[in-house]
């Protein structure tokens, strides 16, 4: 959201730069521009029915290893994407590593992979000594 208000505002500031528009209703239209964001956003803020509306709501992506593909589809979320994201945010190769993968409302995917049991490890040194258990 930023950055499309950021392209905006840039947009129409830079008409008085190359001549094409005047100054003052320019810079009047920036203000218009900030004074909209900064009022929806306060609107978001206190009233939370309008937030879902003004910004959007979070989509299961993953849930308990399972890929959920319609979800996926209907927000434009390629296997690619999601497999990259898991790798570069989560450290996880596999979607059945993960408990839930979420796409939120501001684009970003977040995940929270499978609680481990720890892995024991029994190796044995020699005759005649015990075993010794290791947990990962």
């Amino acid at each position: 959201m930023y950055v499309v208000l950021s392209i905006i505002f840039g947009s129409t500031l830079s008409r008085t730069i190359n001549g094409s528009a005047p100054f003052f209703p320019t810079i009047g239209a920036g203000f218009v521009l900030v004074g909209m964001h900064w009022l929806f956003g306060g609107i978001s803020f206190h009233f939370p029915a309008l937030e879902n509306l003004i910004k959007g709501s979070s989509r299961v992506l993953i849930r308990d290893g399972e890929i959920n593909y319609k979800t996926m589809q209907k927000s434009h979320i390629s296997e690619k994407d999601l497999k990259s994201s898991l790798r570069s945010q989560a450290k996880l190769t596999e979607a059945s590593q993960v408990k839930i993968a979420r796409l939120e409302s501001s684009g970003d995917i977040s995940i929270l992979p499978k609680e481990n049991l720890p892995q024991v490890i029994e190796v044995s040194v020699d005759k005649g000594i015990k075993t010794i258990r290791i947990e990962v």
